[in-house]
């Protein structure tokens, strides 16, 4: 699958996304998205639109209340190895492999900072 296809399965899951740098962060500057996270969209026009002019663009996912979701970022083994020294126990979620580690992606629940 190309990332266009990721990017529009999130939306029609409800998930607001927008389109960053390639191998980075940083929302793409385009008048689609002048205001970076705040303009990420579940649109499927929109998102076909940023990805036809930039295909290789990373997904960005818009977490907290506007897409429901909390997102718990693990960058490689010892950030697991500390959660299971708490005794943290992984529910079952959606999880990404990330460059440097996981994304797991839960129900938003608003005491926890995003």
């Amino acid at each position: 699958m190309k990332k266009i296809d990721y990017a529009l399965e999130y939306a029609r899951r409800g998930w607001f996304v927008l389109a960053l740098q390639d191998n980075a962060k940083a929302p793409i500057s385009h008048e689609l998205q002048r205001s970076g996270s705040k303009d990420a969209t579940t649109d499927e026009n929109k998102i076909k639109m940023l990805w036809e002019l930039f295909p290789n663009a990373n997904i960005g996912v818009a977490t907290g209340k506007a897409s429901q979701l909390t997102v718990l970022d693990l960058d490689g083994m010892e950030a697991v190895e500390e959660l299971k020294e708490i005794n943290y126990e992984f529910p079952e979620t959606y999880t990404v492999k990330t460059p440097r580690g996981w994304h797991h992606y839960y129900q938003y629940d608003s005491t926890i900072g995003q």
